[in-house]
């Protein structure tokens, strides 16, 4: 960060030092986390206690990604009759309220984002323990960082000559 950069000085103090000594961190503003998490884990709680999700009827589960954080699996969504994903917090985490606000938040950011490369959530509700869980649309398929570089895959598969082009697309 260029100390001249007029953008800088509209930094809160604590921000600035995040981006300075840990620039890979996510940055919360001061004020969601004083005031958003006690409202946020409010909601998580009435999510807990409600009946709507007992009634989501999720069937089976089966490993399919994990995170630092989370771990996602497949399971059928018995209503519909249809394989989706439910990303969960690793038991680890499910008593830390700062990872479940880091799910919640996930969920509704992606929640509001209507666009082919994002992954739609169908559902937020609570484990019975009342950590968060998502439900999303299940994507088939060849992981990225499986093909991002191997040209050979990309031309097999999609026909693509240039690799870096395909990516990019």
């Amino acid at each position: 960060i260029a100390v001249g950069d007029a953008w800088v000085e509209t930094l809160a103090d604590d921000v600035l030092e995040t981006i300075q000594s840990s620039p890979d961190q996510t940055i919360v503003p001061t004020e969601l986390r004083e005031s958003g998490g006690s409202r946020a884990l409010a909601l998580l709680q009435e999510l807990a206690s409600s009946s709507g999700s007992s009634s989501l009827h999720l069937k089976g589960s089966v490993v399919i990604g994990e995170g630092g954080m989370g771990v996602v699996r497949a399971a059928e969504q018995v209503a519909l009759g249809r394989t989706v994903a439910v990303k969960t917090l690793k038991p680890d985490r499910r008593r830390d309220k700062a990872s479940a606000l880091d799910l919640l938040r996930e969920a509704w950011v992606i929640g509001t984002v209507e666009h082919p490369n994002v992954v739609p959530v169908h559902y937020l509700g609570a484990e019975p323990d009342g950590s968060p869980l998502i439900v999303m649309k299940r994507i088939e398929g060849v992981e990225w960082s499986k093909l991002v570089g191997n040209a050979a895959e990309v031309q097999r598969r999609f026909g693509a000559t240039d690799l870096l082009a395909w990516n990019l697309g």
